[in-house]
């Protein structure tokens, strides 16, 4: 993922609140190349979080947003944009987004 992204990329760990990483993946996205990782609590629940390059907004506060059955909170830090998204009302998704980026922005670049 780093690689193909021109940048160090790393799976924020999240074990602390209760989501273990499955598994994460490159993917093909209209702006190029980007990583998706996939956590899943032990009550089954999962979130998934994709980070990957931006053109423009290089740097954002974190936002909410919701389509259809879907949630989630996108930022970006220092030319990379993350999401994170779940069904929606999933319990503590804003608190897990707010961990990753902490994780995010401490990264060394």
């Amino acid at each position: 993922m780093s690689r193909r992204m021109g940048r160090p990329v790393r799976a924020p760990d999240l074990s602390g609140s209760g989501f273990r990483l499955v598994g994460g993946r490159l993917v093909a996205t209209p702006n190029g190349p980007a990583g998706m990782f996939l956590y899943q609590a032990t009550d089954g629940a999962r979130v998934a979080m994709l980070v990957r390059p931006m053109e423009i907004d290089k740097t954002a506060s974190m936002r909410r947003r919701v389509e259809g059955a879907t949630e989630g909170y996108a930022w970006a830090d220092r030319g990379l944009g993350y999401s994170m998204v779940s069904a929606q009302g999933a319990e503590g998704l804003a608190r897990l987004s707010r961990e990753a980026r902490r994780q995010a922005v401490q990264a060394p670049v």
